[in-house]
């Protein structure tokens, strides 16, 4: 059986939807000032990296804890929300 990485898309797949997401978390004003410092490119990088670990592919996620990288930086659970809503639908859109 085909492994979820693998049903997904690989790797491509996974870069489009952290390009898609990082894409819609920035147009979105309940979340976007929480990506205002970030370099864009090592943040798809990472995604990409985080998505294809998780979902069984060959990557190792290599940047910082979740915790680590979000540690002072005053999530509120309404930017969680919003966070998981756009990923959300981002996975929609890609999905078939």
């Amino acid at each position: 059986m085909a492994s979820l990485y693998e049903r997904l898309g690989e790797l491509d797949a996974l870069e489009s939807v952290a390009d898609a997401f990082v894409t819609r978390a920035a147009a979105d004003d309940r979340i976007n000032q929480k990506f205002a410092r970030s370099d864009v490119p090592r943040l798809k990088a990472s995604f990409s990296e985080q998505l294809c670990e998780a979902t069984g592919g060959p990557c190792h996620y290599t940047a910082r804890s979740m915790r680590d990288a979000h540690n002072g930086m005053g999530v509120t659970s309404g930017e969680f929300n919003a966070f998981m809503e756009d990923f959300a639908a981002t996975l929609s859109d890609a999905g078939p």
